[in-house]
């Protein structure tokens, strides 16, 4: 695909390059914490290995024990600090979802042109026949051809592998014939088949690049059903039925409270909201199995490989798996430990300011491997979104070891998220503060000051170029400077005690007395310009004598400044 040129990237307005950047993150974003289209089905064992962010795991492990960790997250929340004695709502409302494990459609299946396959093996007493008949012949076959005890050291490497090869295409016949003795037919060539190495039980070789001996993996029977092999179907076991997840976004209740509402007032709001938002995750999955969910939720049972032939037979095995009953302990999320906290904190230096911390936390148990196969209790896509009166809000203001009037505004955040970031919107009086798990931070964008100059080298390179427009350069930085100090004189000292206010004021009259230096550098050095200039305009009118040599040592650059400063 051909791109655009630099000229045509340069006419791209850049608000509209940060618009496109800005949507390829929060598609990346959306994607790995599963929360787009792409993420309302998930394949696999457990979402929890598709979804990469913005889920809270359990908790608690299966002893009780709290295991969270820094990569082990269970909670996210924000701190934000209001102004106390003002009566103003709250609200509060979380945002998360569960997956359910429901049973693939044809779709589905590698056979149905999807990615999901079957774990099909031989009955164990099957496969011990074979392995034994394996074992029994392969070295007899080696024998026959005199390659059952090769000298490898006496060998090159080319002679290696010629001998390894036909090692392996013995040892394949002899398997082929193990499985072809109880029906089961595999073929030459099948990428499936490991050669065996060139050791014999009990032979101890010195080349690291040769392995023991050891019994070939057993054939992916599920391809072979597929491709239509002769398989006796009665000699392989049933299979547990592959992994899917189906994504259910929830639709929360909200928590609203009052900024003046007493401990004990807001404790029982709080009780009673965790109550209600038990009950309502419970309500919502028992409306999904009534609404259809029941027909494809998981079972607990094994598939025969006949139920793999064709989309008629799946069609058929998981229709008669849906009028099954459904056992809800294997099958429903346990999200009862789900909870919203809230921790308030008044300030002691400052009694007008309260510290409040929202928590979204799941205290839910780590199932067991046997109840992970058909349940998950961790909840993805989380988030908190608290909207509350603009007048209540007070800003977090982050401190420093020392003040810096370069940093002082960009100090102050809406709120700080806990093991998230936060988002803040004003919506007319109200502000909405919701986390996110791809927290950024708004670079403020530094324009360029605008000078009436040319600044491409083949321009100022040109002998008929006047450099003396040059001084419009230290000319504007100078003006810039005394705009600042203007702004900054007494801006740097606001809100500071005197020893703070004294180290900002003399810091800002170093940073400018360094600045005016440099602009007077700049200068110079535009003024040595506009004399070479000069100098080489005489030169071309003067006498070949003692006057054109000063002329010329006036023209030449000096010798340890060959470019007193860059002009682009």
């Amino acid at each position: 695909m051909k791109g655009y040129s630099d000229d045509e990237l340069g006419a791209i307005d850049v608000e509209l390059k940060e618009a496109v950047c800005d949507a390829l993150v929060g598609t990346l974003v959306a994607r790995v914490s599963g929360t787009d289209a792409r993420g309302a089905t998930i394949l696999g064992r457990s979402p929890r290995r598709g979804v990469m962010a913005g889920q809270l795991l359990p908790r608690f492990d299966a002893t009780g024990e709290d295991d969270t960790s820094d990569i082990r997250i269970a909670a996210i929340g924000i701190d934000v600090v209001l102004r106390n004695g003002q009566q103003g709502k709250v609200s509060l409302t979380p945002r998360f979802s569960a997956y359910m494990r429901v049973i693939p459609v044809w779709e589905d299946l590698i056979a149905g042109g999807g990615e999901l396959d079957f774990e099909f093996k031989l009955q164990a007493t099957i496969q011990q026949e074979i392995d034994a008949q394996i074992r029994a012949e392969r070295q007899p076959a080696l024998q026959l051809v005199g390659l059952d005890r090769p000298d490898w050291r006496a060998m090159d490497e080319a002679k290696r592998s010629k001998v390894r090869a036909q090692r392996a295409e013995i040892l394949a016949e002899v398997r082929q014939k193990a499985y072809a003795a109880h029906g089961i037919q595999l073929l030459p060539g099948d990428p499936d088949e490991t050669p065996f190495s060139p050791a014999l039980e009990g032979e101890v070789i010195d080349d690291p690049n040769v392995p023991d001996e050891a019994m070939p993996p057993p054939p992916p029977l599920s391809r072979l059903i597929r491709d239509g092999r002769s398989i006796p179907l009665g000699l392989v076991d049933p299979a547990p039925i592959p992994g899917k997840w189906r994504r259910l976004d929830l639709k929360l209740p909200t928590l609203e409270f009052k900024t003046g509402d007493s401990d004990d007032a807001l404790a029982l709001k709080l009780r009673a909201y965790n109550t209600e938002l038990a009950a309502s995750i419970k309500h919502q999955f028992d409306a999904w199995l009534a609404e259809g969910g029941a027909a494809e939720v998981w079972r607990d049972v094994r598939i025969t490989p006949a139920d793999t032939l064709s989309e008629t037979a799946w069609t058929t095995a998981t229709t008669a798996l849906a009028s099954q009953p459904v056992d809800r302990d294997r099958v429903i999320p346990d999200l009862s430990g789900v909870q919203v906290k809230i921790d308030r904190q008044r300030d002691f230096l400052d009694p007008d300011r309260v510290s409040v911390r929202v928590m979204l936390d799941n205290q839910s148990s780590e199932l067991s491997p046997l109840e992970a196969a058909g349940r998950c209790n961790t909840v993805f896509g989380t988030s908190i979104t608290v909207t509350l009166p603009a007048f209540c809000h007070l800003p977090l203001k982050l401190d420093r070891v020392e003040p810096s009037y370069r940093f002082r505004d960009y100090l102050e955040y809406p709120a700080i998220g806990l093991n998230c970031g936060v988002e803040a919107e004003w919506i007319d009086d109200d502000l909405a503060l919701t986390t996110t798990s791809a927290p950024r931070f708004a670079q403020p964008r530094i324009v360029a000051r605008r000078i009436d100059l040319p600044f491409e080298f083949a321009l100022l390179a040109d002998p008929a170029f006047d450099a003396s427009r040059l001084l419009e350069l230290p000319r504007s930085y100078s003006q810039w400077i005394d705009e600042q100090e203007q702004r900054l004189k007494t801006a740097v000292i606001e809100g500071l005690g005197l020893e703070d206010a004294a180290i900002e004021t003399k810091r800002l009259r170093t940073d400018l007395a360094a600045q005016r230096a440099e602009a007077a550098y700049i200068k110079r050095g535009v003024e040595l310009l506009i004399e070479s200039q000069k100098a080489a305009e005489a030169i071309r009118n003067a006498e070949p004598d003692a006057e054109l040599k000063s002329l010329e040592r006036l023209a030449e650059p000096p010798r340890d400044c060959r470019r007193p400063f860059g002009l682009s």
